[in-house]
């Protein structure tokens, strides 16, 4: 995430916002949910990027040799967990409304905005260079919006490594009034990925609500994340077979029902890992 896009570092502030997919697949420490399970307290905060004509070489430049440092060094100072650096190769925004999306991956919740040391780890990273190359991302490129998001549940990982995953689809739901629409992922879909990934045909899928922004205007409030190495696992998808050998003793017409009932899938895209910081 390279948040700072003014004249001065601006912490990142709970009133910003994910998915960051997304997103996204951290290694697991040893924090736990609340409610005992195995899924990690992971708050991902998403910085969606535009990159300004003709700069996108610059852009990456800028994002592997002055940002990348800097959170290495807020991950082994355990001010983060991770940082990832996607490239969204297909949105259904016409025009496109960013081109990247970086992703800083928390532990808390509180960590996504009480972080009062960004400038000094930036100055003492870059030294002398701090301002100017702070100028230089502010020309290179603009912050869309920001979101965080919240992991609620996924599968396990199919690598042993935490390695983030080459491909991701990200989804973004729009839950309905009245429905459950966490159970429904829980119950019908979750089973059925951790099956994929069992299979090998998976590496790992995520289910994350959005805590910031909100409000009936914003157009999704949940985001489901399929991690793939290659894409053909995508192409495969799930079929009917796959759901009758889960759900032997549940219908696929009412798994459907129940779904669309729950919740409007708003878009989906495809982002492509750049780079990635542990």
């Amino acid at each position: 995430m390279n948040r700072p896009h003014r004249s001065r570092f601006v912490p990142a502030l709970p009133s910003l916002v994910s998915f960051a997919l997304l997103l996204v697949c951290a290694p697991a420490s040893g924090a736990q949910q609340e409610t005992g399970s195995a899924t990690p307290v992971r708050f991902v905060v998403l910085d969606y990027m535009k990159v300004a004509p003709g700069k996108t070489d610059e852009y990456l430049r800028l994002e592997r040799q002055v940002w990348k440092p800097v959170h290495q060094a807020r991950i082994k100072n355990k001010q983060m967990v991770a940082w990832e650096l996607y490239d969204v190769r297909y949105t259904a925004d016409t025009p496109r409304q960013y081109d990247y999306v970086t992703a800083n991956v928390y532990d808390s919740f509180a960590a996504t905005g009480a972080d009062s040391t960004f400038e000094q780890v930036f100055r003492r990273v870059h030294g002398a260079n701090a301002s100017r190359l702070l100028a230089q991302t502010e020309g290179a490129r603009v912050t869309v919006r920001s979101e965080i998001w919240r992991l609620v549940d996924g599968t396990t990982m199919r690598s042993a490594t935490g390695a983030p995953s080459r491909y991701l689809q990200v989804d973004f739901m729009r839950s309905k009034p009245g429905a459950d629409y966490v159970a429904v992922e829980r119950d019908l879909w979750k089973p059925v990925h951790q099956h994929r990934v069992t299979a090998g045909a998976l590496d790992q899928w995520s289910l994350f609500e959005l805590m910031l922004p909100g409000g009936t205007s914003y157009p999704y409030d949940y985001g489901t994340v399929n991690a793939v190495s290659n894409l053909s696992a995508l192409a495969a998808g799930v079929t009917a077979d796959l759901f009758q050998r889960v759900h032997p003793n549940t219908p696929i017409a009412d798994i459907a029902r129940r779904t669309l009932a729950s919740r409007d899938l708003t878009r989906s895209e495809l982002w492509i890992l750049v780079d990635a910081a542990r």
